[in-house]
């Protein structure tokens, strides 16, 4: 592996996705390992951990239902 010339950066990596063992899971997990051992940080939120909803509904506005 040939050595890096970049500043080590804060990345933020954002998922959305049910299942870990899929090759989306995978794909985050081996990005994520390689940027760290890059010397980057990478701060991690998994959106479907969080039960964060997609719809936007009247209430997520500001507006009365």
């Amino acid at each position: 592996m040939r050595q890096s010339t970049t500043k080590p950066a804060t990345i933020l990596w954002v998922s959305a996705h049910p299942e870990p063992l899929s090759l989306n899971g995978s794909l985050r997990r081996d990005a994520i390992a390689h940027l760290r051992e890059s010397g980057h940080t990478v701060l991690e939120s998994d959106l479907y951990a969080m039960g964060w909803d997609p719809v936007l509904r009247a209430p997520d506005g500001g507006h009365p239902p």
